[in-house]
């Protein structure tokens, strides 16, 4: 199974740990689960955990960032999508 995760959904794993956080690292663990993300994605993950809005410590973000880095697959989508309702989303339109 391939699935694609929007990044508040890793922002409430990230900040709030509990079942959110469980749910993500279960899907990490899982071998028949890969985690898609294309480098747009990458880099908004890592943007949004880095705010400073969320007082994250260096420890934590940098934890995060391995575990991204390593546990995810990255691909490189041939197409484009024009989302006109949320812009913001199209990455991960892309990606799915």
């Amino acid at each position: 199974m391939r699935v694609v995760i929007d990044t508040n959904i890793l922002v409430s794993a990230v900040i709030r740990d509990r079942l959110p956080e469980r749910v993500l690292l279960w899907c990490l663990r899982q071998a028949d689960i890969d985690w898609l993300v294309t480098q747009a994605i990458m880099d908004e993950y890592l943007e949004v955990i880095r705010r400073p809005k969320f007082g994250l410590s260096a420890a934590t973000i940098a934890w995060w960032a391995e575990l991204l880095v390593a546990d995810t697959r990255m691909i490189r989508p041939k197409l484009n999508i024009d989302f006109p309702r949320d812009r913001k989303d199209a990455p991960f339109l892309v990606c799915a």
